[in-house]
C-alpha cells in the first residue's frame, strides 16, 4: 500500500492521505463516509458532498465561503475543500489516483464563537472534523484536529494556525 502525505503542519497535524494496493483505472467511482457533530445550534448545515459543484465567485477577506488546499505526489492528488457558515464547517477530501480514480470523502462539523465575516479571528472547533472514505483498495482519509484554530486571511488567502502549536497551513478562496 502506498501512501500520499500531501499536507502535515507540526501546528494542525493535518493529515491528508490517498492510497491503493494497484493503479488500477477506477472511472472515477466515488464512495463517501459522513458522519457530523455538531455543537452549535441553529442555522442550516450546508451539504458537504456539493464542495466541488460550481460555486459563485469568492469575495475576498471574508472567512464565509468555500477554501481549498491541494497536493500531488506519486500516488496521486488530494484536495480538501472546507465551507464556514455561521454555525458549521462543511468539509469534502477529494483523492484522484494517477490512474484517474476521484473518491470524495464529506463531512460537517459545528463550529463555536466564530465571525466568519472577519479577516481574522479564532473559530472553535470543538470535534475536529475527520474524513475517511474507501472504494477497494482505494482510500481517502483527512483530518482536522479539535480546538481553536486561528485565522488570517489576505484577500483570497487563508492561514490557519492551531493557538498553542507552531505552523500554519495555507488555503486559497474558490467560491462563496
Amino acid at each position: 500500500m502506498r501512501t500520499l502525505l500531501v499536507a502535515a503542519t507540526a501546528a494542525l497535524a493535518l493529515l491528508f492521505a490517498c492510497s491503493s494496493d494497484d493503479d488500477t483505472p477506477g472511472g472515477g467511482a466515488s464512495s463517501t463516509s459522513s458522519s457530523s457533530s455538531s455543537s452549535s445550534t441553529g442555522g442550516t448545515p450546508p451539504d458537504p458532498s456539493t464542495l466541488f459543484d460550481p460555486l459563485p465567485p469568492a469575495t475576498p477577506d471574508k472567512l464565509r465561503g468555500v477554501w481549498e488546499t491541494k497536493e500531488s505526489g506519486d500516488t496521486g492528488q488530494i484536495a480538501l475543500r472546507l465551507r464556514f457558515t455561521d454555525d458549521y464547517i462543511a468539509g469534502t477530501a477529494r483523492c484522484t489516483s494517477p490512474a484517474g480514480q476521484s473518491l470524495d470523502a464529506p463531512n460537517l462539523t459545528g463550529i463555536d464563537s466564530a465571525d466568519i465575516d472577519a479577516k481574522e479571528g479564532v473559530i472553535a472547533v470543538p470535534g475536529g472534523l475527520q474524513f475517511s472514505a474507501a472504494d477497494g483498495d482505494f482510500k481517502c482519509n483527512a483530518d482536522l484536529p479539535g480546538g481553536d484554530l486561528a485565522f488570517v486571511i489576505e484577500g483570497t488567502t487563508l492561514t490557519l494556525a492551531l493557538e498553542g502549536a507552531e505552523g500554519t497551513l495555507t488555503f486559497t478562496k474558490v467560491g462563496d
